[in-house]
């Protein structure tokens, strides 16, 4: 963020046209910037706002002050694929500029690369920097940046807390707001309703919401009313998924209350229950442990009401096509949704859902130009025969693709589809296992000395840059066989805990990250990705994505070849028990790594200079 914020304080000082270069220190170098001026026709606005309102008082105030002093502060945009650029930061200046009738504006340009989190993240930072944002708007931040976020609920809002400086608690308290519905949410936006009214009917189903909200928007409800309603309420036991078992006897049940009176033996009616919290609480158990069961499936599954709606698409062939759908089931940007509202759809899951609106859209833009040219050029060879022939051959290759074969022998594809995203547990774990064919070389070569003594050397002194002489001249002294072992059970230790040496976050790096670009430079990292990838890297991977993985692989016509119908059987195990069938299984992985695996560690290794 610190990159940012520079190009923040840049364009306070610059009134120059003149583009300048913000560079990131940065490992990875993801926040890349520069300040320029640009035309204000050049500017898309597509991305959504984190304000859902903007008041035309603030604007003729912006307007003001242009007037009188000029723009201050630039806005933040990204560049697209046409040449314009979507506008990120600074909604209420663009539109003061439109209005005065300008045609330049500076900007701060994030890099084209950036991606969702850091640009959702440049937004919000702004929003909150300069007036921040009403408890409404906080919601949708919060909701936007839960959607896009990889890790746990409980990772999620201590990350979000951090970024939006606020407490986990604050960030979870919003998003229990967030099960408002849209009339609501505007309601108390416009102060219309009360933050404790808000909460109360948030924690009802939509149908009692909208019921509530007209009443109390009217005048003719008050809170307390509010709370005594809600006391009386009482909700159907068709909508319960969990065991009702104890609802038989229950009195809370009015089928048990009626039939003190009246023989309900065969009527169907399942009756309603009067104890509210019961109900809830009984349902949000059973709701946890539904979550759980298809996290373990599906991977990264989020309540649909903490889901902000303008950061996601459905991932559907008609928009993708079927080769980037293949690449998407596997990324970790495909997600699914959980219905958490008592309803009938309540626990029902929604899968193949992108929540990165930018791979999304470069994807869908990349399929409509190349059915566009596919339909050109049928118009045009449908003109002869031999065209005709030649399109039908082509029909029944079904894809194009070149091929590549690396020096372990292995063929792989290469596609122009847009590769499977991998997690950042999956990266972190296929670093690590990469990097260990390195460590297990020990010193064989006179290349792997000298950087492993290096590297023992930073991680006995902790100190990328200082060295302590006593340590020095303690490893000086040790014979190869003490020394082979000492580096080797230090760095395998290191690894497996996943930690970071000192200072990473500014100059210096890993030593996973160090190794692999050993092996780069020796021209054995291909072969050495290959090597380390494992089933067991499956457990970073979606179900969906396994099945895409075992297919590529070789794996389902192994088995299919073994019992017709024996694939489809194990993919229609649980997950747990899908890891324990492979973890058995007589096939040969050895020369076989998916694209995304492959690729994400590349590019680590490539990314340091």
């Amino acid at each position: 963020m610190s990159v940012y914020k520079d190009a923040m304080e840049l364009a306070e000082e610059t009134k120059s046209e003149q583009v300048t270069s913000v560079e990131s220190n940065d490992v990875d170098k993801e926040f890349d910037a520069t300040v320029a001026t640009i035309p204000l026709a050049n500017i898309v606005l597509t991305f959504a706002n984190t304000r859902r309102k903007i008041s035309q008082v603030d604007i003729d105030g912006l307007k003001a002050s242009i007037n009188s002093i000029g723009l201050i502060s630039a806005v933040t945009v990204k560049p697209t694929d046409n040449g314009k650029y979507e506008l990120i930061a600074g909604f209420k200046r663009f539109e003061a500029m439109s209005q005065l009738g300008k045609t330049e504006i500076n900007a701060i340009v994030l890099d084209k690369d950036t991606d969702e989190a850091q640009t959702t993240e440049a937004n919000l930072a702004e929003n909150f920097n300069r007036s921040g944002l009403s408890l409404a708007d906080q919601c949708t931040a919060i909701k936007r940046l839960f959607t896009i976020l990889e890790g746990d609920d409980s990772t999620k809002a201590e990350i979000i807390a951090v970024r939006l400086n606020m407490t986990s608690k604050k960030v979870n308290d919003r998003l229990l707001l967030t099960a408002l519905i849209d009339d609501a949410m505007i309601a108390f936006d416009d102060n219309k309703i009360a933050l404790k009214t808000a909460t109360i009917l948030a924690g009802l189903p939509d149908d009692q919401q909208t019921q509530y909200l007209e009443k109390l928007v009217k005048g003719d409800m008050t809170h307390d009313d509010l709370l005594s309603a809600v006391g009386k309420a009482s909700v159907s036991l068709s909508l319960a998924k969990f065991d009702k078992s104890d609802c038989q006897q229950c009195p809370s049940n009015s089928e048990v209350q009626s039939s003190l009176f009246v023989d309900t033996e065969d009527c169907g009616s399942e009756g309603t229950c009067k104890n509210i919290e019961c109900f809830k609480q009984k349902s949000q158990a059973w709701f946890d442990k539904q979550r759980e069961e298809k996290i373990a499936e599906f991977g990264t599954v989020i309540p649909v009401s903490q889901v902000e709606q303008s950061a996601i698409s459905l991932i559907s062939a008609d928009l993708l096509g079927d080769e980037q759908i293949k690449e998407c089931s596997s990324c970790s940007d495909n997600i699914s949704l959980i219905h958490n509202k008592l309803s009938e759809k309540f626990g029902n899951v929604m899968n193949n859902v992108c929540r990165n609106k930018t791979c999304f859209t470069e994807c869908a833009a990349k399929f409509a130009t190349t059915q566009q040219d596919a339909s050109n050029e049928s118009e045009t060879v449908s003109q002869t025969e031999n065209a005709i022939t030649a399109e039908n051959a082509n029909l029944s290759t079904g894809e194009s693709a070149s091929t590549a074969t690396t020096s372990s022998g292995k063929t792989k594809t290469v596609s122009t589809t847009n590769a499977a995203k991998i997690s950042k547990a999956g990266l972190q774990s296929a670093r690590i296992a990469a990097a260990k064919i390195q460590i297990e070389k020990g010193l064989s070569e006179a290349i792997d000395s000298k950087m492993l003594m290096f590297l023992a050397v930073m991680r006995l002194t902790g100190d990328m840059y200082g060295y302590n002489v006593s340590e020095i001249k303690d490893v000086v002294n040790m014979d190869d066989a003490t020394l082979k072992d000492r580096v080797n059970n230090a760095l395998l230790s290191y690894l497996k805990k996943g930690e970071k040496e000192s200072g990473e976050e500014s100059s210096s790096y890993p030593i996973g990250n160090i190794l692999l670009t050993l092996l780069s430079a020796k021209g054995q990292l291909d072969d050495a990705i290959i090597a380390s990838w494992t089933v067991a890297e499956l457990k970073h991977t979606t179900k969906a994505g396994i099945k895409q993985i075992l297919t590529e692989s070789g794996f389902k016509d192994h088995l299919e070849a073994k019992e017709k119908g024996s694939f489809a059987k194990l993919m229609a195990c649980k997950v747990p028990d899908i890891h324990k069938a492979l973890a058995d299984a007589d096939f040969d992985f050895s020369q076989y790594a998916p694209k995304a695996y492959i690729q994400a560690v590349q590019k680590v290794a490539n990314g340091i200079s």
